[in-house]
């Protein structure tokens, strides 16, 4: 008997937390929500148009000349928990990449709007459980660099300066807040 093909592999899995790339890449994860996972698997034709979709938005929301082909997707389920590795060519670009998704205001706006086009397709019925939408994204981060990259986070351990102000002494009488005593 035939056997069901398999998703494709980077749908198949979930998200590993112990992903550690051998070159740089640019990770975050994002919430679909209202949209059934498994059923979203079953329908193939359906899922291939959600994996381009996300694809291309946050290739078109990252610009510099990423490419759909450069982002691997791994979906889980919890409606649609997805998870985006941007693979890049050095430690520079993958900071760069970051930084452009950190200051975009668009990939939220963006995907739910391309969302929404693909949850009116007939065949969504069965796999959207509501309003389709972009719930939690999370930052992004770089990982299989050996430098640091740029963090919105202080590291680990830090070294605190402080400065203690000398007081100054109060203004002379009848300036702005003196102190005048009038001895008599």
């Amino acid at each position: 008997a035939p056997r069901a093909a398999a998703p494709p592999a980077d749908v198949a899995r979930g998200p590993e937390s112990t992903f550690r790339p051998s070159s740089p890449t640019v990770v975050f994860s994002l919430v679909v929500e209202s949209m059934d996972y498994a059923r979203l698997l079953a329908h193939g034709n359906i899922l291939a148009t959600f994996r381009a979709t996300v694809k291309q938005t946050v290739a078109s929301v990252v610009g510099m000349g990423l490419a759909p082909e450069d982002i691997e997707l791994l979906l889980s389920p919890g409606s649609v928990n997805v998870e985006c590795r941007i693979a890049v060519a050095s430690g520079e670009e993958a900071s760069l990449v970051q930084e452009q998704l950190l200051e975009s205001s668009r990939l939220r706006g963006d995907l739910d709007l391309e969302l929404k086009v693909l949850a009116r397709i007939a065949a969504m019925e069965g796999i959207s459980t509501g309003r389709v939408a972009v719930g939690s994204i999370s930052l992004p981060v770089v990982l299989g660099t050996t430098t640091a990259a740029p963090t919105l986070f202080p590291p680990t351990s830090t070294t605190v300066t402080t400065t203690t102000r000398t007081p100054r002494p109060p203004p002379p009488c009848g300036g702005m807040n003196a102190i005048c005593v009038m001895n008599s």
